[in-house]
């Protein structure tokens, strides 16, 4: 076999299996609510890492992955994960055990089976679909009367960086 066509063939597969493989950036955000209007900050995060448990590069520390919004008639809690995406979950309780719920633009039911909803969590908001609108809501006992009406505004950080190649 001429030694031009094998060096040939071996050049090409090479250029193949590197057009296949391309190297990325992602960025891993996260949502961070302005503290104050009775926002307790309950949890800090203390490490950022990626999705396999790396630390992440440029990592931010200190963000707040759960707060307490406490009112007289309620309280709200919510959960801010360490997500790739940024994400939020809410549980709304109250001192007597009355049933309550709220509504508001980019809320959505969590379901009872889900790992969130196991944990208590009832609604999730929506932040892509928000687009940067506060988290706004008005709180309702079961007769739907309204204890009050809340807005949070937030912006979505980055939290750090992670590399990867694309088709490996």
């Amino acid at each position: 076999m001429n030694s031009r066509f094998t060096f040939a063939g071996t050049l090409l597969a090479v250029s193949i299996s590197q057009a296949a493989c391309s190297p990325y950036v992602l960025s891993y955000h996260h949502v961070c609510f302005l503290e104050g209007n009775s926002l307790e900050v309950v949890q800090r995060s203390t490490a950022s890492l990626d999705s396999q448990g790396k630390p992440l590069l440029f990592a931010k520390l200190g963000l707040t992955t759960k707060a307490r919004l406490n009112r007289p008639s309620y309280v709200i809690l919510i959960d801010v994960p360490l997500n790739p995406i940024p994400v939020v979950f809410l549980k709304i309780s109250t001192v007597n055990d009355k049933a309550l719920h709220i509504d508001g633009e980019n809320l959505r039911l969590i379901s009872e089976t889900s790992g969130m909803g196991l944990d208590g969590y009832q609604y999730t908001f929506d932040v892509e679909r928000a687009a940067g609108r506060p988290l706004a809501f008005t709180v309702k006992d079961a007769a739907g009367d309204t204890l009050g009406t809340e807005t949070l505004e937030y912006s979505v950080r980055s939290r750090g960086v992670a590399y990867g190649v694309e088709g490996t």
